[in-house]
């Protein structure tokens, strides 16, 4: 991406700041501080009102934002995916209460595709749905709703995915979904066909170093993917694994296994989570932040130097304040990430609310 249209990028985003009327820009916004974009702290609902910050959420589960920024949201209790314009306008693009049983009862993790199209993750419903970004119009696009993990090379919709919780594309097309439920990572392929990418289905964790396929997973929830490496939340295990797709391997890569925090300016593997969740990578790998939630915190991982340190979050849990620095913002259970345009967006499931941050030093 150019420097002027990453400007342009990060000047519409910015936009959401303000969420009210007019799309009005934050002239150098400092970065690292956080601000509200969407919902309200501790006031839980459905409505959707003339702006985000006038709606309210159950649950906000997942996110993705496009690269004209675009913020797409999963509240997740409720069943609805949301579309976040530039301007602060909030519309419900699905919504469980106006749709029959065979709609998405939990959206979880989203993605975007190629054709700008949205991958949403299903848990409850044990599918992956495809959602038109603007009418949105469903599709299935993966499982077939049981809870029978799918054999590999089977049609896409012709087997079970137990427990799908974050999806991921590729640039070839190839959709990796995080199974929580399987404690595998699948892949649909080109051709339409399932294949497991990580993980026997036997609750566990080992096999670092070695074959993906061979490794035990334990809940893994979360995924980002920069070129051929594929970065996994292992939630239950405390830690953040990487799968090679070039060679199949599988490594840890932030999280010790011991459940606590701690580690700060250490190496990633010496570092202590509690429950990651949600992932957001830069586009050159170099930087991963990974949602902390046990921890209440969102913390980053440098790949070059491998050290972790806490970029948001201070470990309290009641709002202080919007417009804060970061790492002085009190976040309870920070869920998904995305960043576009060098701004991360957070959702704080158990604050019911969506909030931003410029960041620097990140490769688009």
């Amino acid at each position: 991406m150019s420097w002027p249209t990453r400007m342009m990028t990060l000047l519409s985003i910015s936009a959401l700041a303000v969420g009210c009327g007019d799309a009005i820009l934050f002239l150098g916004d400092v970065p690292a501080r956080m601000r509200l974009v969407a919902g309200a702290p501790g006031e839980r609902g459905t409505a959707t009102g003339e702006t985000a910050l006038d709606s309210r959420f159950q649950g906000p589960q997942g996110l993705v934002a496009s690269a004209d920024g675009t913020l797409f949201i999963a509240d997740a209790p409720v069943g609805r995916v949301l579309r976040l314009d530039v301007d602060g306008t909030l519309t419900a693009l699905y919504d469980l209460r106006e749709c029959d049983q065979s709609c998405p009862l939990a959206p979880a993790g989203l993605a975007l595709n190629a054709e700008g199209d949205l991958l949403v993750a299903d848990p409850g419903g044990r599918r992956v749905w495809l959602l038109d970004p603007v009418s949105g119009q469903r599709a299935a696009f993966a499982g077939d709703g049981s809870s029978v993990p799918a054999p590999d090379g089977v049609d896409r919709l012709a087997g079970g995915l137990v427990a799908p919780s974050d999806v991921a594309v590729g640039p070839e097309g190839t959709v990796y979904v995080a199974d929580d439920g399987a404690h595998r990572v699948r892949a649909v392929d080109s051709e339409g066909l399932l294949a497991t990418v990580a993980g026997t289905g036997e609750e566990g964790d080992d096999g670092d170093g070695g074959a993906a396929l061979a490794a035990r997973m334990d809940r893994p929830v979360g995924l980002a993917l920069v070129g051929e490496t594929l970065f996994v939340a292992d939630s239950a295990s405390h830690r953040v694994r990487a799968v090679s797709l070039a060679d199949g391997t599988i490594e840890g890569v932030a999280g010790s296994g011991d459940l606590g925090f701690g580690g700060d300016g250490r190496a990633g593997l010496e570092a202590r989570l509690s429950a990651p969740q949600g992932l957001a990578a830069s586009g050159d790998g170099a930087t991963l932040f990974i949602a902390d939630v046990g921890n209440h915190r969102v913390r980053v991982l440098d790949r070059a130097t491998g050290i972790v340190r806490t970029f948001a979050g201070n470990g309290e849990t009641a709002f202080a304040g919007d417009g804060l620095p970061a790492g002085a913002t009190a976040l309870d259970a920070p869920w998904a990430l995305a960043l576009a345009g060098g701004v991360l967006f957070v959702a704080d499931r158990a604050q019911f609310i969506v909030l931003r941050t410029e960041v620097l030093g990140v490769t688009e």
